[in-house]
């Protein structure tokens, strides 16, 4: 089946929660494209990206991907991808699943924060 796939990530131009970043992204997607296409969105590469990058902005930008479901299984987003890469050009690896945070690996708390949309 077809879908828009939306290469979304959040910046220090977001608020520190990323929930800027989330929403901007879903309001451009319900404004534009799903008017235009009415087709499922997948999210690629969802991650804090930029050279002020750390482990807990990639929590905070996890956190936020409930924006991208305001509307639960009804909403036009299906799937959400994150970025679990070395980021280009910065050579960083904080978004890497197997970072830790306050006990927790960064998969744990991607799962973990799945499971409660």
């Amino acid at each position: 089946s077809d879908t828009t796939n939306l290469f979304a990530f959040t910046t220090h131009r977001n608020n520190p929660d990323c929930r800027d970043g989330a929403t901007f992204a879903y309001n451009e997607l319900a404004s534009t494209y799903i008017k235009s296409f009415n087709l499922p969105v997948y999210i690629t590469n969802w991650s804090y990206e930029g050279e002020d990058a750390t482990v807990d902005k990639q929590v905070n930008a996890m956190m936020a991907i409930e924006n991208f479901f305001p509307d639960g299984e009804s909403g036009v987003v299906k799937r959400l991808y994150w970025l679990s890469a070395i980021d280009y050009p910065w050579g960083h690896t904080t978004g890497y699943l197997t970072n830790s945070s306050g006990g927790k690996s960064l998969g744990q708390i991607f799962e973990d924060k799945c499971d409660s949309l």
